[in-house]
């Protein structure tokens, strides 16, 4: 089952494939920083967590609107937008070829995490416009994790941001696309890694003759 999922995942761009690596490590991070590593191990399938597979919808979604440099028309944000629903029906029909309790959890999670990590803490959000803590946990962290690697990376359509930049989008977005609590956690943690990376000097090496 496990293979089924790679497949689709291969079937998506190169840099869709990197963007759900570094946002499921980023998830294991934040987790790590709520005191929730609990949900990390709660469901493995030989290593993997359902969660690194948040944009799987997008293996369906067409390569000319994926990597379209332009913004999108109207019709085109729609069809974007439908994959987080193509990534929530993909994990169900793996369900029902599920042969074990383990299987089917993991595609459990998988798929709510792709349905709901665009949803909004506002109730915003899409495809359900789900609101506060109706939202899933596991979705509202990757809703952290997701735009923060988004924005640090190049994108087709746009130059990445700084992480000062990022930061700041992250800190104006509490309370109205993210989770206040989680947001506020991962701030606190990226500023220290960013505090901890501006205090490294830089090694002199002295070569004797």
């Amino acid at each position: 089952m496990l293979e089924a999922v790679n497949e689709y995942l291969r079937n998506c761009p190169g840099e869709v494939q990197k963007h759900c690596q570094r946002t499921g490590v980023l998830m294991d991070e934040i987790l790590k920083q709520l005191n929730q590593e609990s949900e990390m191990s709660a469901v493995r399938l030989a290593g993997h967590r359902p969660y690194y597979y948040h944009d799987l919808g997008k293996c369906i979604v067409p390569g000319g609107v994926l990597k379209k440099e332009q913004n999108l028309s109207p019709g085109e944000w729609k069809i974007m937008k439908r994959h987080t629903r193509f990534g929530r029906i993909l994990f169900e029909q793996l369900r029902e070829l599920a042969e074990n309790s383990e299987e089917k959890a993991f595609c459990r999670i998988g798929g709510m995490v792709c349905r709901d990590h665009h949803e909004r803490w506002d109730g915003g959000g899409y495809p359900s416009g789900l609101k506060g803590t109706a939202i899933p946990f596991l979705a509202r962290v990757c809703a952290v994790a997701d735009s923060w690697d988004a924005m640090v990376n190049n994108r087709c359509y746009r130059r990445r941001l700084s992480a000062k930049d990022a930061l700041s989008e992250i800190e104006k977005g509490m309370g109205t696309q993210f989770d206040p609590e989680i947001a506020a956690a991962f701030l606190q943690m990226k500023k220290h890694a960013i505090h901890r990376e501006s205090q490294k000097q830089p090694s002199v090496e002295y070569i004797v003759r």
